[in-house]
């Protein structure tokens, strides 16, 4: 990987892959159209576990997409 490639996928730094689901949920706006009594129920956990098994690796609290 060139470093310019790796700037390009180099998505930010956070505390666990739970911390940069939420964030990506935040920022793609992915639940903006589920009522809030439905959004609670959200598994961050879970989500992150699948964001990580493909479009995302972590390295020291530092995230990069594979995409």
């Amino acid at each position: 990987m060139s470093i310019e490639s790796a700037s390009d996928a180099y998505r930010g730094q956070y505390e666990n892959e739970e911390a940069f689901a939420m964030q990506y949920v935040e920022d793609s706006g992915l639940l903006d159209d589920v009522p809030s009594e439905v959004v609670r129920y959200f598994d961050y956990e879970q989500y992150a576990s699948d964001l990580f098994c493909g479009d995302f690796t972590e390295h020291d609290g530092h995230v990069f997409s594979n995409c």
